[in-house]
């Protein structure tokens, strides 16, 4: 039997594109959002036919239902989510950029630990032992 997965997007700018391309390809993904802006988080919701809405993204990242967390928010908190989702051991796909400084990105690479979890960036780069995605 095939797992459905959860994705669990923070954002919804960039974060609705990601979710229609994820439904195009596979319409059985359960989709989850959170937002800053309630008023467009339901309407980001209801456009992709979102499974749910999160208030706040901790609650987001902390559900043990989500099997990866999708980064899609303003970079300049990039950094905080991804170390948040990996204390979670959450599997991660973070949008570009990964983060406003190089030495971030560092401390992002360090704090990322999870076994048998991966962690993404859209951005074509390398550094260490991470996979890279480049949607360009």
């Amino acid at each position: 039997m095939t797992k459905t997965i959860s994705i669990g997007i923070i954002g919804t700018g960039f974060g609705k594109v990601i979710a229609q391309n994820f439904k195009a390809v596979d319409p059985t993904v359960k989709i989850y959002f959170s937002g800053r802006n309630k008023e467009k988080l339901e309407a980001v919701a209801n456009e992709v036919s979102a499974d749910g809405i999160y208030s706040n993204w901790q609650e987001l990242v902390m559900d043990p239902k989500i099997d990866l967390v999708i980064i899609a928010s303003v970079s300049s908190v990039h950094k905080e989510m991804f170390e948040f989702a990996a204390k979670y051991n959450k599997n991660i796909l973070v949008e570009k950029p990964a983060a406003l400084l190089a030495t971030d990105v560092d401390e992002m690479d360090k704090s990322f630990t999870a076994k048998n979890k991966i962690a993404v960036v859209i951005k074509k780069n390398t550094f260490k032992n991470r996979v890279f995605f480049s949607c360009i």
